[in-house]
């Protein structure tokens, strides 16, 4: 699948340049250094949440020892900071009248609420300094959820900003799939070892289905040897997904430090379009 998914991706780019008579995708604007700056944003920020989120709500409840609801109420402070949030930024971008500084002032809150998990997301540590990292999380996701499509827009005119809206989602959802893609590399070929590594011998040969199911994987009481195996492993590989997810820091900064400082409140287009 990955092999055909390659050349799907390179025929479709050589289809685009050389043979379309319409281009399907508007690579012109990716000209732009704004507009490919926030695009790369959305694409390498996903990339780096999906990389260490995508089994978050299991090591909660594996390493931690916490209910299907304490979980998600975990990993969903990441989503209601932003949530909360956005209106306010929205206000303040509105009075401020530009974007770029506000977006620079998110790339801290990303770079701390990413490296601190390398730390913080291990067995033994609180759970409050992971609602932390989702919070800092939240901070970064709501300002830029709105200077990212805010700085294409001011880059376009008015009928053209559908198709750089489109563009800019496109390559959300490409990052959210590499990022899966790493997390679940990562998840299938080095959590069994190191659960089989970790587990006392009498229990190796278990290996396989402690992997493959949670249940099992909670059955035995934290502090008894099997359990605490699961634990050491799961911590393991996690640390792992985090410092991947790491790896796109230094990228995402670059992304938001290439865009344009333009004004958003000129309005461009008077009354009504049809």
């Amino acid at each position: 699948m990955l092999v055909v998914g390659v050349v799907c991706i390179a025929g479709f780019a050589a289809w685009e340049k050389w043979y379309a008579k319409v281009p399907y995708v508007p690579f012109k604007f990716l000209k732009d250094r704004t507009i490919l700056g926030a695009c790369l944003l959305s694409a390498f920020l996903n990339m780096s949440i999906f990389a260490w989120d995508t089994y978050y709500n299991s090591y909660l409840q594996v390493v931690h020892g916490l209910s299907i609801a304490t979980a998600g109420y975990t990993l969903n402070a990441f989503s209601v900071t932003s949530t909360i949030l956005a209106p306010f930024i929205g206000l303040f971008l509105r009075w401020y009248g530009r974007y770029y500084w506000p977006a620079v002032f998110g790339i801290p809150w990303c770079v701390l609420g990413t490296a601190l998990l390398i730390h913080f997301r291990q067995p033994g540590n609180e759970i409050g300094y992971l609602v932390m990292c989702q919070v800092f999380h939240g901070v970064c996701g709501g300002i830029w959820a709105m200077t990212g499509p805010l700085a294409i827009m001011t880059q376009v005119t008015h009928q053209e900003i559908a198709v750089v809206l489109a563009l800019y989602s496109m390559f959300g959802s490409i990052g959210q799939a590499i990022g899966f893609g790493i997390s679940g590399a990562l998840w299938t070929n080095d959590l069994p070892r190191e659960i089989y590594k970790a587990l006392p011998e009498n229990a190796k040969n278990q290996t396989a289905a402690i992997y493959g199911d949670m249940k099992i994987q909670m059955q035995d009481p934290i502090g008894t040897p099997i359990r605490d195996a699961i634990i050491y492993a799961y911590g393991v590989v996690q640390r792992e997904m985090v410092i991947a997810g790491c790896a796109f820091l230094p990228l995402i900064c670059i992304c938001v430090l290439v865009w344009r400082n333009k004004p958003i409140d000129r309005q461009q287009t008077k009354g009504n379009v049809f």
